[in-house]
């Protein structure tokens, strides 16, 4: 029960960092537009941008495989 609650918490902190994001319309505040700058949206492909996008692409590749299939455990 008390993973459940700290889950629950999670998810509620989080919203309560993305909700204000999402009014203030401040770019570069959002959740996405983290994950953006991350994998280099709309910079060009260099190297460093190329492994930045396949970390990602693995990742979120592993999460749906995870979370879908119980694959990849």
């Amino acid at each position: 029960m008390i993973w459940t609650l700290l889950w629950l918490a999670w998810v509620l902190v989080f919203l309560a960092i993305e909700i204000p994001a999402l009014v203030n319309r401040t770019k570069g505040d959002t959740f996405s537009e983290h994950v953006w700058w991350l994998i280099g949206r709309g910079l060009p492909a260099t190297p460093g941008v190329k492994l930045r996008r396949l970390a990602f692409l693995s990742f979120a590749t592993w999460l749906v495989v995870h979370l879908f299939f119980s694959g990849w455990v």
